[in-house]
């Protein structure tokens, strides 16, 4: 086919290659599905999806080493939002698909999961979130640290260990032992 196309004139090898194009169903943008670039697109997708796991994964060992009482980390909704709440996250860990509603006190920032009518700590009137996570995720912005969303496996050994929340903290963790230790039974 080359050699054909090499012997025709310009305006041939045009009308040859529109022939082709037609014959075959382009993708949704417009490319030739077996456009050598977009194999080499697919193949880079794949690596850095890979790649992004193994740093998911690695992240998540780190988190489950460190954490437990006065240490580096901590794991379950109720210690990480003390942690946060307590402005010691560092990196907030958030498991893809977690989920669920809470509670915010306009006054001192505390986020409570599930419906609660008075903060615990200043007793001021707290607000509905309807999706805690997202707003653990902004405050943690909002006090300078980072969030990390895992997928796949990580995503799932989180929700399992962790409630889908975990930090790593700036500091050792002040949160009691008795809260610390009922995450990792």
């Amino acid at each position: 086919m080359r050699d054909r196309l090499a012997r025709c004139s310009p305006p041939a090898r045009c009308e040859e290659a529109d022939r082709r194009r037609r014959r075959q169903a382009p993708a949704p943008d417009g490319r030739i599905p077996c456009d050598p670039r977009d194999r080499a697109a697919r193949a880079a997708r794949d690596i850095e999806r890979r790649a992004e796991r193994e740093t998911e994964e690695r992240l998540l060992g780190q988190l489950l080493d460190l954490a437990g009482p006065a240490g580096r980390a901590v794991l379950g909704v109720q210690p990480t939002l003390a942690a946060l709440w307590a402005d010691l996250v560092q990196t907030l860990v958030v498991a893809f698909s977690a989920s669920g509603d809470g509670s915010d006190c306009p006054n001192c920032l505390r986020l409570e999961p599930g419906r609660v009518e008075r903060c615990p700590a200043c007793g001021t009137e707290m607000h509905g979130v309807h999706d805690l996570f997202h707003r653990a995720m902004q405050r943690a912005l909002e006090q300078s640290g980072s969030v990390e969303i895992v997928h796949g496996a990580a995503e799932k050994r989180l929700l399992e260990v962790g409630g889908g929340l975990g930090a790593l903290l700036r500091y050792p963790s002040p949160v009691p032992p008795q809260v610390a230790r009922e995450t990792l039974r």
